[in-house]
């Protein structure tokens, strides 16, 4: 039994260094969210909080209007993945203590990253994906996840039509972010385990161009001098004139990167499987290191 109309959002924020200068510009979409959300109709309880050894201790949530953002100052920290495990089970034990007619029909989660993980040691790719499919599945949680990085299309965390990547850029974070709240907005309005339109493709190339990583032509003046030394290939071997003329056509320019148009919600899975086998190693690494430095057991006489 759940409280109609009554929904929970869980903000978590990554004060890691690897947010950088967008840090502001992750605080300033973060308000637009809970302003959005405020104005929605039905009730709205906000728990936020940030990356690091206090991300599963909760107290009790507040209304949207007066949550503020804490301001994200760079830390060392980048245990992503033990602030999200923490969270999730965190807010699970404060949610099932209440009374049952007091519960949220509908339950968010919504992290804001740079992607960067190098210190998790509890939870590994494998237990947090368990951990959230369980919440989705048993509980009809919903988790939001955006990443900010340089190749944020590969983004870890999550998967499927509710994981955003997002370009290192304040115009594409406020566009991620925004197309966020308008999901939230749209699984608020629906029932627990009703089908959501996802975050459409517009709204990633917003938060992602297509074109972020298109590689510019090289200027016209460079590209005399190649075109003058193909003029002469024919003088010198005549018979292959024909062949060489596609090369003719290309020479002193770059050519563009290729564009991805696909939708990006399989690319999250792969990733993350990258990541648990690379952790897996990394760990069987520490290991072979380590055992240089045992010494052998030696029984007792």
């Amino acid at each position: 039994m759940t409280k109609p109309g009554r929904s929970v959002i869980a903000l978590l924020l990554d004060r890691s260094s690897s947010l950088g200068p967008l840090r502001d510009d992750v605080r300033a979409a973060t308000a637009h969210l809970l302003a959005h959300q405020a104005g929605l109709p039905g009730e709205v309880e906000v728990y936020l909080t940030t990356t690091g050894r206090r991300a599963g201790k909760l107290r009790g949530g507040i209304p949207a209007t007066d949550a503020a953002v804490p301001k994200l100052r760079g830390r060392s920290t980048e245990a992503v993945r033990d602030s999200l495990g923490a969270l999730v089970s965190g807010l699970g034990r404060s949610l099932a203590g209440m009374p049952e007619q007091e519960r949220p029909t509908r339950v968010f989660v919504v992290l804001v990253t740079g992607g960067t993980d190098a210190g998790s040691a509890t939870w590994g790719p494998d237990e947090l994906r368990d951990l959230i499919a369980a919440q989705e599945r048993d509980y009809a949680w919903e988790v939001v996840t955006v990443t900010v990085a340089e190749h944020a299309g590969l983004a870890p965390w999550g998967a499927g039509h509710r994981s955003l990547g997002v370009a290192p850029r304040g115009d594409c974070v406020r566009a991620a972010i925004a197309a966020a709240s308008e999901y939230i907005g749209r699984a608020r309005a629906a029932g627990p385990w009703e089908p959501v339109a996802g975050i459409s493709q517009e709204e990633r190339w917003a938060a992602y161009p297509p074109d972020f990583h298109a590689v510019p032509e090289a200027p016209a003046d460079t590209a005399a001098a190649p075109a003058e030394i193909t003029a002469e290939a024919p003088v010198v071997a005549p018979a292959d004139t024909t062949a060489q003329a596609p090369a003719e056509a290309t020479v002193g320019t770059t050519p563009a990167a290729p564009v991805d148009d696909a939708p990006t919600e399989a690319i999250p899975v792969l990733t993350a499987q990258r990541l648990a086998e690379a952790d897996r190693a990394a760990a069987a690494e520490r290991r072979r290191w380590w055992d240089r430095f045992r010494k052998p057991a030696t029984v007792g006489s």
